[in-house]
């Protein structure tokens, strides 16, 4: 996966995050993670697991492949 795709999953985790009115915080504590790390996910400054991208999304309670879309 190239940078152009991880930058968009930052974005997009970021902006889903949002919309359903969640904070890093209460996003970072279900997973077990600091704040600093989701938002350091989020600004494309560290790359993401495939399994911490999966349970993003089971939290958020979204599909996966929206992460990955262009918007």
């Amino acid at each position: 996966m190239g940078k152009r795709e991880w930058l968009r999953i930052g974005q997009n985790i970021a902006r889903i995050r949002k919309s359903k009115g969640v904070t890093l915080e209460w996003v970072a504590g279900k997973m077990g993670r600091t704040p600093q790390w989701l938002s350091n996910i989020e600004r494309n400054r560290r790359s993401i697991e495939s399994t911490d991208l999966y349970k993003i999304s089971q939290i958020l309670g979204v599909d996966i492949e929206n992460f990955f879309k262009d918007n």
